[in-house]
């Protein structure tokens, strides 16, 4: 077990959380999530910011529904595909936490910095022109539907 130790600092937002990282090894291109959990109510669970590898994860009593958020980025590149953060959880942080988390664990495997490219949603939108690294995606191109059905 890893831990994101920037979390407390860069993150002061955000819930104490810990986070999953789950490669998709098979994807074409090759895929890796970092999933964020709420730290609390959890007896004896991981402590705000652990990161747990998939085979670690398993020991740990959550199923994707527990999930708050999560980021899935090309790690041979360092594009982001998607960050998602469940409705209840939103305006909380969380985003950024999942970026700033996927950012440190690009970095510590040796991997690109992350990017994006110009395809948001309204929210992800809003999320880049609030950042102060909103240089880092592109202007936006196309607007993609939102992420959470009947939104």
């Amino acid at each position: 077990m890893l831990s994101l130790l920037i979390m407390p600092l860069v993150a002061r937002r955000s819930p104490p959380l810990w986070f999953a990282e789950v490669r998709e090894s098979t994807a074409r291109p090759p895929a890796v999530h970092l999933i964020a959990f709420a730290s609390g109510g959890l007896a004896g669970g991981p402590a705000p910011g652990s990161l747990l590898d998939e085979s670690a994860v398993t020991n740990v009593n959550v199923t994707s529904d527990d999930q708050v958020g999560a980021l899935r980025w090309y790690p041979a590149t360092g594009e982001v595909d998607q960050v998602y953060v469940q409705p209840a959880w939103r305006r909380r942080g969380i985003s950024g936490a999942l970026i700033i988390g996927a950012g440190a664990l690009s970095v510590a495997r040796g991997w690109p910095r992350l990017w994006g490219d110009g395809q948001r949603t309204v929210q992800g939108e809003q999320l880049r022109n609030a950042s102060p690294w909103r240089h880092r995606a592109a202007d936006l191109t196309h607007t993609a539907p939102p992420m959470t059905p009947g939104e």
